[in-house]
């Protein structure tokens, strides 16, 4: 059942603009063997957009997987990539594909990409930091080579089963968090020194208390909550 539509097509005034949309988006399903209802059920809003903008998108998506069909369950499983922002969708495709090596059909048969970049990076990081996380070596360049943990396991996973399951190897819950609580102020400290850099603030010390607050607030507030998506119940197929 779909729960939203955009009341600005829902006025009179709109309805052949209604009809246009929807043709023009169950036309680009059908193109690319993509469930309709099921995009719609997630982001109803993708009816105010050019079939044109959608095509645009699926052949920005095209550069980053060897195949339509990877790109088809892409959209399957993260509908959101639809109507994310050019640049946000470029650098968590850059990040996954580039900076972590995953391998395309095995990201586009996730559902990574629909979650904060951010936690993705720290889980990341944390993996590689700790040596328990392992690039596709350069000679299996040409073959299916994947990188491990897959990235299911890292992004897709409760905090406690991330710790248990991913990591192991004695790793503790308390030495997560504080690592997490650490690089999440790092992360907001670079990007609001370079906001005051580009606004002509260069005087360190500006930089020096924003690093600072961001340590102290970090020692009274929770970590960051993921965005938990609706669907991550959905067996993936």
């Amino acid at each position: 059942m779909i729960k939203f539509i955009p009341d600005e097509l829902l006025h009179p005034d709109h309805l052949n603009l209604l009809k246009q949309s929807l043709a023009g988006f169950v036309a680009f399903c059908n193109k690319h063997v993509i469930d309709e209802i099921e995009v719609l059920e997630v982001i109803p809003s993708v009816l105010m957009f050019d079939s044109d903008l959608l095509e645009q998108r699926f052949s920005d998506l095209s550069e980053y997987f060897g195949q339509s069909k990877d790109v088809d369950k892409l959209i399957k499983n993260v509908p959101e990539i639809l109507l994310l922002h050019d640049n946000d969708v470029k650098s968590r495709l850059d990040f996954f594909i580039r900076e972590m090596r995953v391998h395309p059909n095995t990201l586009a048969n996730s559902m990574a990409v629909a979650y904060d970049l951010q936690e993705v990076k720290i889980r990341y990081e944390f993996l590689l930091r700790a040596g328990l996380y392992r690039h596709p070596s350069p000679k299996d360049i040409g073959t299916r080579a994947e990188a491990y943990p897959l990235v299911g396991e890292i992004v897709e996973t409760s905090v406690k089963e991330f710790i248990t399951d991913v990591v192991g190897n004695g790793i503790t819950m308390e030495e997560f968090e504080l690592f997490s609580k650490m690089r999440a102020a790092e992360f907001d400290d670079k990007e609001e020194a370079e906001w005051f850099l580009e606004n002509g603030y260069e005087d360190p010390d500006i930089v020096d208390e924003i690093a600072q607050r961001r340590l102290d607030a970090y020692g009274y507030t929770n970590q960051p909550k993921k965005r938990i998506l609706e669907r991550h119940h959905r067996k993936l197929l």
